[in-house]
């Protein structure tokens, strides 16, 4: 017949039939090999098999991958042994022996749970895996769910072209202890649209180590979460051949250098470290092409203390987006914890807050750009940003550490340009600026220390004389509480502060010195 190219893109075309049993052959691509699979005449289309033991798959309900011996190879060998290999008495023997097996394979299976195929829609409970092919596509509709008493409920690893939208439940059975929800792990343009509950009794809702060219839209109202660590978890994302070769089969061992682009308009939690993009001593689990966006109504959080809602250290090419209306909550250490990562874009429209730490941290992070226009808090130190090259900060919204320390921090830098039109404020410091060269802040807005004896601008050095900083202040640098406290202060520890100009058209004030150099 003709060929034709079914749902999954394999290509198929009918031989003749034996007793109305259709024949179909089926290639796929990464086989590298063809099968014959037999649809058994009790559920048409439904079941498939190998007669030669190449992979093929049933597509039941229970749509398991399956792989048979080549028991037709052996059934023909029987009819030539029994002189029975000429027509009409083999091609008897074969159609018999064809109709029986699959009688008795699915009269046999049937009734079992296996893993199986993601080309299916979901629209009612279901306790069984589901082991993905390429290009699947799986529907989960608002009244299906899948529940699975172990590890893996959806298994796309090593898959390529697969595509999962989920209005009801994916999830690891509550009490079980089980992880990963979503096991994606070496897959490739996977595509992930959640309208309903991911949800992991343990770790790991989504997983994503090597994978590449992922993206990820949990919906509004929709929730991706984990009951310990990782809603979302994955190292090398976008570079999977960094720490060995885990790359999809398709990529040739080579990373594309395409990682995560996340879309969240709902909620994604867990108990620590929510978002979890790799961390570790340098040089590990870096991952490349990441995008992060958090839009109006978009809440990513944690719900324990000891760690971060957004934590990815070791990666390269990194951007951020919190919208207007979007909330990251950190109910301990950082909200956004960017370490040891170069090419970062981190841009707030709306909240971000850390009860006992920063709500965006990024040591080590050459070429990164700040904007904010939102609100952020911190308990210690706000925003630091330190141990890198080429910083570009922006505010003209809400900087504030409520605790401790310095509405904004930067630290061991060369080059740093800082323009705020917003307020930044602190309790020690409003801001500080340690062991920096070659920087320039611009304030329009308001600095601002709390504390009776801090300052609102400090320019540190420790250790190193630095040099060619500059201070061109058109707003308010103030630190006016108790009696102690100064305005700017210049230097520390005898190691001097060559070459600052400070031009001044607006409000310097403290309590005890307006300006103060140090040594």
């Amino acid at each position: 017949g003709s060929d034709q190219v079914d749902a999954r893109g394999w290509k198929v075309w009918s031989l003749d039939s034996l007793n109305g049993i259709p024949w179909k052959r089926s290639t796929r691509e990464d086989e590298k090999a063809a099968s014959i699979c037999l649809i058994s005449p009790i559920t048409p289309s439904s079941i498939y098999f190998s007669a030669f033991g190449i992979k093929c798959v049933k597509l039941n309900p229970f749509g398991t991958k399956i792989s048979l011996l080549t028991f037709f190879d052996k059934l023909e060998f029987f009819a030539d042994t029994k002189n029975l290999s000429n027509p009409p008495l083999k091609s008897t023997v074969l159609k018999a022996a064809l109709v029986t097996f699959s009688l008795i394979f699915f009269f046999l299976f049937g009734s079992v749970s296996y893993a199986g195929p993601c080309l299916t829609t979901i629209a009612s409970a279901s306790t069984n895996q589901l082991a993905c092919a390429d290009d699947d596509i799986l529907n989960v509709t608002s009244a299906g769910s899948i529940t699975y008493n172990d590890h893996k409920a959806v298994d796309l690893e090593d898959e390529t072209g697969v595509q999962i939208t989920n209005d009801g439940t994916i999830e690891t059975e509550d009490g079980t202890n089980k992880q990963k929800a979503i096991h994606a792990e070496s897959s490739l343009n996977t595509t992930i649209t959640n309208n309903g509950t991911i949800n992991s009794d343990n770790n790991e809702g989504i997983i994503l180590d090597y994978a590449e060219n992922v993206i990820i839209t949990n919906n509004a109202g929709a929730t991706i979460s984990a009951e310990g660590n990782n809603a979302i978890s994955g190292r090398n994302v976008g570079n999977c051949h960094f720490n060995g070769a885990n790359c999809h089969s398709d990529l040739s061992g080579q990373s594309n250098g395409v990682g995560l682009t996340l879309h969240n308009y709902g909620t994604i939690t867990s108990a620590h470290e929510t978002i979890w993009l790799g961390s570790g001593s340098s040089g590990n689990h870096r991952s490349k092409g990441l995008k992060i966006y958090n839009y109006d109504g978009g809440i990513i959080k944690t719900t324990g203390e000891g760690d971060s809602p957004i934590k990815a250290f070791h990666v390269v090419d990194y951007e951020f987006v919190n919208y207007k209306g979007g909330t990251i909550e950190g109910a301990d250490r950082h909200a956004v914890n960017t370490e040891q990562s170069e090419d970062v874009n981190f841009t707030n429209h709306g909240t971000i807050t850390a009860a006992d730490k920063s709500a965006f941290y990024c040591k080590t992070c050459p070429n990164t750009t700040f904007i904010n226009t939102g609100t952020m808090s911190g308990g210690n130190n706000a925003v630091v940003i330190s141990h890198g090259d080429n910083i570009s900060i922006t505010n003209s919204g809400t900087i504030t550490a409520t605790t401790e320390n310095s509405g904004l921090s930067i630290n061991s830098s060369d080059g740093t340009v800082v323009t705020n039109t917003g307020t930044i404020s602190g309790v020690r410091h409003g801001m500080q600026s340690s062991n920096v060269d070659n920087s320039t802040i611009t304030n329009h807005g308001t600095i601002s220390a709390s504390s009776n004896s801090g300052y609102g601008l400090v320019y540190e050095n420790d250790g190193t004389n630095r040099v060619n900083n500059t201070l061109n202040n058109y707003g308010t640098i103030s630190a006016t509480s108790g009696s102690l406290a100064d305005g700017i202060g210049i230097g520390k520890n005898a190691f001097p502060m060559f070459n600052i100009t400070i031009n001044n058209y607006g409000t310097i004030s403290g309590s005890d010195n307006s300006l103060v150099v140090l040594n």
